[in-house]
């Protein structure tokens, strides 16, 4: 089987279909099909090129499906928490097997910074195991709900500080390291009746296919779904890239078959003798954002194995057999929404959250759980809880310090207030934080208003979260296994705080940054708890 495509753009003189900048694509249709066809192409000086794929050096590769990731510790980190009908309707847009995504890998989560975020690992400790952490699990049972084929990939990036035994290597014992990800495959299995087709390797060649994370992290790049307000009420247009081949001026298609002797181009299948072709059609304008996705235009003829298109700039078309395709049909979801200038969270769940985290809070060092304190019966029984305790085998530079954000990074004049609990004798100690301009990869060097109270009776003020500039410090009387209410107020130039409802300082000057998150973390990998947490944010 031949195809032949001839393609003319505006700056070939000799070409005899200039259409501007246009291109006028040519193709052939033969009797066979093949499962990927060899390309030769001819590129003449004057820019007209022609496109021959030709079967007879055999079939290529199979094309199992576009594929997403989801991973590098928070791409997925919001969608757990929308609201229905719009976190299925997400989902359905992309696992539903009419739809997109044919593989999805997913972290295996070590509970170390691995690009925007942590992710729970579901072994803490060597003698700790707990296949229900995290949003990983969720993710792959309601893809695979969606797609029963769907291929599942796990892949770790970083690992619990006990697997690399002292190493910040977590192959220099590789029997702790195989049995740890054997026991990670064993539990999606038993707990989950996920069966996970392939452990990789390599982490990342392209995009995630989400960026459902906090705007402001440094990946926070658009991929098959995005969300810019950092919140599950930021609803995202999805948009998807459905060519993989290229043409060398910027045209694109797509060519692959069954192997039963159907041929698609793009993404449906199509018998070689035909006669007529759907056509969908796709035009993005990035100046004026009147972007068409997925029109149904007029059927294209096909005369004697042959059809002409003429192709404009920044498009996709796709030719098809099938009659009755049509693009997702749900309703439009409401008008996005910015984080709430007013937020409380007492972390109070009920029941068994498919989820451990709480909403709208990204780890970006050590890792934040609900838990339920036993020991205190009473208006703390329910609450959030830093539980890693010792350094991971880190992908980045984690901070030395644990750390949670969460909210607007535009935020700049608000009032934020928390219930803590310092767990760790002597040694405790824990923050909250306003204006945090740093995550990811380099939070090791995020900047902020940190207010800090230790178990040894003292309090300070920074400027940093590794506390080398410090902006006020003195005595607190706060001790451990002791619950504190800390209230930190910034307006302008000048920050306030109260313990308990007492002023502890007040009028710290401070000059950058400007705006940023909030946080809560602890000043070292310990345990610590918290609770009724509020922001208000002033301005």
């Amino acid at each position: 089987m031949t195809y032949h495509g001839t393609a003319f753009c505006g700056t070939c003189k000799s070409a005899d279909n200039v259409v501007g900048t246009h291109k006028l694509v040519r193709m052939n249709i033969g009797n066979q099909c093949c499962l990927f066809w060899g390309i030769f192409l001819h590129i003449s000086v004057c820019l007209g090129e022609d496109y021959d794929l030709d079967d007879k050096t055999g079939l290529g590769r199979s094309f199992d499906g576009i594929g997403g990731l989801s991973g590098g510790g928070a791409t997925s980190r919001l969608l757990v928490n929308y609201a229905e009908p719009y976190r299925s309707q997400i989902l359905d847009y992309l696992f539903r097997v009419c739809f997109l995504i044919k593989i999805l890998k997913v972290e295996i989560g070590g509970d170390a910074q691995t690009t925007d975020g942590t992710e729970p690992s579901h072994m803490h400790y060597e003698d700790d195991e707990n296949y229900f952490r995290g949003y990983e699990w969720w993710l792959m049972r309601e893809a695979k709900k969606r797609n029963p084929n769907i291929t599942l990939i796990g892949l770790p990036w970083a690992f619990p500080g006990w697997v690399g035994n002292g190493e910040n290597w977590p192959y220099s014992f590789p029997e702790i390291t195989a049995s740890y990800v054997v026991s990670w495959i064993l539990g999606a299995k038993q707990y989950h009746d996920l069966d996970i087709d392939y452990v990789g390797s390599q982490i990342v060649i392209f995009y995630t296919f989400n960026n459902l994370f906090l705007t402001g992290l440094p990946w926070a790049f658009p991929g098959w779904v995005g969300n810019g307000e950092n919140w599950p009420y930021s609803f995202p247009e999805i948009t998807a890239s459905y060519t993989v081949g290229h043409f060398t001026h910027g045209g694109s298609y797509v060519a692959l078959t069954d192997e039963r002797g159907n041929l698609t181009i793009i993404t449906e299948t199509m018998q070689a003798s035909i006669s007529e072709l759907q056509v969908w059609h796709s035009k993005f304008d990035f100046k004026t954002n009147k972007t068409v996705l997925f029109q149904n235009l007029r059927p294209v003829k096909v005369i004697e194995g042959s059809f002409s298109i003429e192709l404009d700039v920044d498009e996709v078309y796709t030719f098809t057999t099938v009659r009755n395709g049509h693009r997702g049909n749900y309703p439009d979801p409401p008008t996005s929404a910015p984080f709430p200038k007013s937020y409380k969270d007492d972390f109070d769940v009920s029941g068994n959250p498919y989820f451990s985290e709480a909403p709208n809070f990204a780890d970006q060092t050590g890792v934040f759980e609900y838990f339920t304190n036993l020991t205190d019966p009473g208006p703390h029984n329910s609450t959030l809880r830093q539980v890693v305790t010792q350094r991971p085998v880190t992908w980045v530079a984690d901070a030395d310090q644990t750390i949670s954000v969460i909210g607007d990074y535009k935020w700049h004049d608000l009032m934020v207030s928390c219930d803590i609990y310092m767990e760790a004798v002597h040694t405790g100690g824990v923050f909250i934080a306003v204006r945090v301009d740093k995550g990811g990869g380099v939070i090791r060097s995020t900047r902020g208003i940190f207010f800090w109270v230790y178990a040894d009776g003292t309090y300070k003020v920074t400027n940093d979260l590794r506390g080398m500039t410090v902006l006020a410090e003195g005595l607190s009387g706060t001790r451990a296994r002791v619950w504190y209410t800390l209230t930190l107020t910034v307006k302008g130039n000048y920050a306030s705080a109260d313990l308990n409802g007492y002023p502890l300082w007040k009028n710290a000057v401070l000059w950058e940054p400007r705006h940023g998150w909030v946080a809560i973390g602890t000043s070292s990998f310990e345990l610590a708890q918290f609770d009724n947490f509020a922001i208000e944010a002033l301005a």
